[in-house]
């Protein structure tokens, strides 16, 4: 999920404080997800993110790997955000913060079960049974999430013309977009 700070900093063209959340988000959550999000939403509205790779030497002995190798390589990113220091310093941080990013995923499959559980325990006992007045708040909320999204594409569509071209950030930008309007529709039938 795209954070309304982080919309906000790349909305407002702010392309060192989106390079410096995209760094930070790699430490919030090891296991990259909330990167790749990020990372295909600002690549939409700055063509210009990644910058030519300086050619200094990275840390590539994977045993010297640890906090302090991070943190230098997390420095050296914010003033060099190329392609090559990204994808070098993703390894560095699985490697250094693997126990974090196995708890996430963990916490994420545990909440992903309990929450199956539940609404099929719900649906078994009758209890996920919803008032016409519940049923209408939801409908109503999930034609804002689809408007909302319409924006977005929008948003994007003014940024591929402004480009000229389109390329595979955009395309991942649509299908992602695509997906939130298709949960927010069979939610909203959910709820008729």
């Amino acid at each position: 999920m795209i954070s309304p700070e982080f919309e906000k900093a790349v909305m407002a063209g702010n392309l060192l404080l989106t390079r410096i959340m995209l760094k930070d988000s790699m430490l919030l959550d090891p296991t990259f997800c909330q990167f790749k999000e990020m990372l295909s939403y600002a690549k939409s509205y700055f063509p210009n993110l990644f910058v030519p790779f300086d050619g200094e030497m990275l840390e590539t002995n994977e045993t010297l790997w640890n906090r302090a190798v991070m943190d230098q390589e997390l420095t050296l990113l914010v003033t060099n955000f190329s392609e090559v220091r990204v994808n070098h310093l993703k390894k560095v941080v699985a490697k250094v913060l693997a126990e974090k990013a196995d708890s996430i995923r963990r916490k994420r499959l545990q909440g992903n079960t309990q929450e199956q559980s539940r609404k099929q325990t719900e649906t078994r006992m009758g209890i996920g049974n919803k008032s016409k007045e519940e049923k209408k708040a939801i409908r109503i909320g999930e034609l804002k999430k689809i408007k909302a999204q319409i924006t977005e594409i929008n948003r994007a569509l003014d940024c591929v013309n402004k480009k000229g071209a389109w390329n595979l950030s955009d395309v991942d930008k649509m299908e992602q977009i695509a997906n939130e309007i298709l949960k927010a529709a069979k939610k909203y039938k959910e709820n008729k």
